[in-house]
């Protein structure tokens, strides 16, 4: 961020900030090299740019916006593309925000909706460190935009300072309706949130959200309604008093957890206990049966039961084969555990190579005959 400006409602907007319990946000990559002034020449031909002459009201909500945040108006790039649908976009990796507005998002919402979006947007110039790479498909990945979205959505009613729209703004996107088919009705918006969120305790319905990195309507109202009651949210504009930001994260954590979040630890639990089984199996066919209480040095722990059934699903091969086969589902299960959390894997695989040399051993002999 090359501007003061952008660096002191940084500093202001990271009371905004929620991430996964025990998380805590990475220092910020130094990655905006491109200059900004280029690519905005790029999509001035494509697209309209936002001016008070050509789209007055979209002009409106993106200067509420960044005076509320404490932006100078001309850093920042806009237009509006028929290309978009009723999205937004902020393309970061520059040194001004370059925002994009579809066409039919400018036209479904008001203009106090839109400066909620446009603060969303600018969020994710303004905090990028909570951006995730969209090439990365991990479930930490998927886990971490999630919380991501949470955030923008706060710096969103932040910009707009009005929770109606910014609630408004949710339920237009989320169904594509406006008036006359769409009601605001907040108190009717959050009674069906928690008829959603209660509905018998019956949780596996988020199974699927799981594998997004943008949380589902009912939690991000839930969310946003909590932290417009926060003395964050009240401090950022000019208020006093309210719930502890601490204690309102702890909520939407518990509340992500229980929903969607257990479905994605579920899914990396299970290929690191793969790994570990199948690492039981190899060290027990070379003769160096390994202790359980090494393999849960880190990561889920494991029991005698799950891999006494890996060393059964073995007992079928020839004896020449079992290292094969035991050694082709341990790259497997490494691979895919990998694919799912990098995070965990390695500090989980490092763990136990530190812990035992045979084992260390064994694994560089198995990994270097690749």
């Amino acid at each position: 961020m090359n501007h003061p400006c952008f660096e002191s409602a940084s500093r202001a907007l990271r009371a905004c900030i929620i991430t996964p319990r025990g998380v805590q946000p990475s220092a910020a990559q130094n990655d905006r090299k491109e200059d900004s002034r280029r690519l905005a020449s790029f999509l001035a031909k494509r697209h309209l740019r936002v001016c008070p002459e050509l789209l007055p009201s979209v002009e409106r909500a993106t200067l509420t916006a960044c005076r509320n945040l404490g932006l100078e108006r001309h850093l920042v790039h806009a237009y509006v593309s028929p290309e978009v649908g009723r999205n937004a976009q902020c393309l970061v990796g520059q040194d001004k925000p370059v925002l994009i507005f579809g066409s039919e998002l400018v036209t479904l919402l008001n203009e106090a909706e839109l400066t909620s979006v446009v603060g969303h947007e600018l969020g994710h110039f303004l905090l990028p460190e909570l951006n995730v790479r969209s090439e990365d498909e991990s479930i930490d990945s998927k886990i971490l935009s999630r919380y991501g979205e949470l955030t923008m959505d706060r710096v969103g009613l932040v910009a707009c300072r009005d929770r109606m729209a910014a609630l408004g703004a949710e339920l237009k996107i989320h169904s594509g309706l406006g008036a006359p088919h769409l009601r605001i009705d907040i108190s009717a918006a959050q009674h069906e949130t928690r008829e959603i969120l209660s509905a018998d305790g019956d949780r596996s319905q988020w199974r699927a959200a799981a594998s997004s990195s943008h949380p589902p309507m009912p939690l991000r109202i839930r969310a946003l309604e909590q932290f417009a009651l926060s003395d964050a949210y009240l401090g950022l504009t000019g208020g006093a008093g309210g719930t502890k930001i601490a204690q309102i994260n702890h909520y939407i954590q518990e509340e992500l957890e229980g929903s969607i979040d257990h479905h994605s630890h579920d899914a990396l639990k299970r290929h690191v206990l793969m790994f570990k089984a199948w690492l039981f199996c190899l060290c027990r066919i070379e003769g160096r049966p390994v202790e359980l209480h090494l393999l849960n040095a880190a990561g889920p722990p494991t029991d005698h039961i799950q891999l006494d059934q890996a060393w059964s699903s073995l007992q079928h091969f020839a004896s020449d084969e079992k290292r094969r086969h035991a050694t082709l589902r341990l790259r497997n299960s490494l691979e895919k555990a990998l694919e799912a959390s990098p995070a965990l894997t390695n500090s989980t695989v490092k763990r136990i190579k530190d812990s035992d040399v045979f084992v260390n051993n064994l694994l560089t002999s198995i990994f270097q005959d690749e």
